[in-house]
């Protein structure tokens, strides 16, 4: 289907210039290791024991290695070198889990498939401007009946607009739902971000999945990025998140998170 375009290049330089520091800087706190957890948690309610998982968008494996500790067989798939090299080296030594560099675009030419289970986490989606190919690259790999399970940032987030307001940022506050898009930064390289709405990645995979659950994160409660908040006010966070847990599922709000995890099932005639 092709191999990574300029856009996934510009995405593998960016996180080859933090691989290093990656787990150090976003890995290491409580909240980002609590999200984790719902979303691991989450698999091992759907998939069967000793599930065979692609984990595409992998970065250093913290989630590829965590689900191989699960005890399912896991390759993780990323387009950074160098964040490919750090996950080989959290990993040595075990047998359940074997690293790839490639594109998300390439699924049919890298000779992996028949997995019960895919994973994108952590908003590694929102690197990707179509979800439509994407769709019919899981759907490639996939077992009849697979699961495909999304950790996505959507356009609306309540957390983003509301503290972007608190801080006199009206324009920026409406920038992500208004364009749907940003650029992010790192260490002098950039790429654009898409924000992809519920609905609209349900759209784009339909051809291939039909979606089974949404949830949403980090609606109220602050995401792993506002540490000082959190720090500040640890009562009001662990509060806040404990009202996420009971309103994730609702309609609309599920939708308004910082991030959303939906979980789609390949169509049997796919």
């Amino acid at each position: 289907m092709g191999t990574a375009s300029d856009h996934e290049m510009a995405v593998g330089q960016a996180f080859d210039s933090v691989a290093a520091t990656y787990d150090a800087v976003f890995g290491a706190g409580e909240r980002t290791r609590r999200l984790r957890n719902l979303i691991h948690t989450l698999i091992g309610s759907l998939a069967t024991p000793s599930s065979h998982i692609l984990d595409i968008n992998c970065g250093t494996g913290t989630d590829a290695i965590a689900l191989a500790a699960m005890g399912h067989s896991v390759v993780g798939l990323d387009i950074s070198p160098l964040m490919i090299k750090e996950a080989k080296t959290k990993s040595s030594g075990m047998s359940q889990v074997h690293f790839l560099e490639g594109s998300y675009r390439a699924l049919d030419s890298l000779g992996i498939k028949d997995f019960d289970l895919v994973l994108s986490n952590f908003g590694g989606l929102n690197c990707a401007p179509d979800m439509a190919e994407l769709g019919v690259q899981a759907a490639h790999v996939l077992n009849p009946g697979g699961l495909f399970v999304a950790v996505v940032m959507p356009p609306v987030s309540l957390w983003d607009i509301g503290s972007k307001c608190a801080r006199g940022q009206f324009f920026n506050a409406a920038r992500r739902a208004w364009t749907g898009r940003a650029t992010a930064e790192f260490d002098r390289t950039s790429f654009r971000v898409y924000y992809h709405s519920p609905s609209d990645l349900t759209k784009s995979l339909r051809p291939n999945f039909r979606r089974i659950d949404l949830v949403g994160l980090n609606i109220f409660s602050p995401p792993p990025h506002a540490g000082t908040f959190a720090a500040s006010f640890p009562r009001l966070s662990h509060a806040l998140a404990g009202l996420d847990d009971i309103v994730g599922s609702l309609p609309l709000l599920r939708s308004m998170g910082d991030h959303y995890v939906a979980v789609f099932q390949k169509r049997a005639d796919r």
